[in-house]
């Protein structure tokens, strides 16, 4: 006795599985009557373009909310090597909690960023370049 019926290849059979386990988790976790709370929105994220001359940030005071996102986009217009570096949430430079640009050296006309997430306790925060820590210098005001 023959079958009339076609057997599915073997190699549809894995995505065909697939498919109905995520159309039965699906229905499973179908909505109820229950209310839900719409997520936060979290503030926006500050973006701030920065020039590092010779010994100076320019602008080198910044203010950002307690807990946001924060990125500093970087330009080298001096001719030394410069980066900056972020004292984090203990406000003491050079310990784990530091942020410190992705290019540890930026040369003469380069750009690098640095991306951090702002102190949630309000205060003033410092900022600094490793190669030029007491004339390049600045300030993160966290309100």
């Amino acid at each position: 006795m023959t079958s009339s019926r076609k057997r599915i290849p073997g190699f549809l059979l894995l995505p065909i599985a697939a498919l109905s386990a995520v159309a039965v988790l699906a229905a499973a976790c179908g909505g109820g009557d229950e209310e839900t709370t719409p997520p936060t929105t979290a503030a926006a994220a500050a973006a701030f373009d920065i020039s590092l001359g010779d010994n100076f940030f320019d602008p080198k005071t910044f203010t950002v909310k307690a807990g946001q996102e924060v990125k500093f986009t970087i330009k080298n217009n001096g001719v030394a090597i410069h980066n900056m570096r972020f004292a984090g949430d203990d406000n003491t430079f050079d310990n784990a909690d530091d942020v410190v640009s992705k290019d540890v050296i930026i040369k003469a006309g380069q750009s690098s960023e640095l991306e951090m997430k702002a102190p949630a306790k309000a205060g003033t925060y410092n900022l600094k370049c490793d190669f030029h820590p007491v004339e390049s210098t600045g300030t993160i005001t966290v309100k």
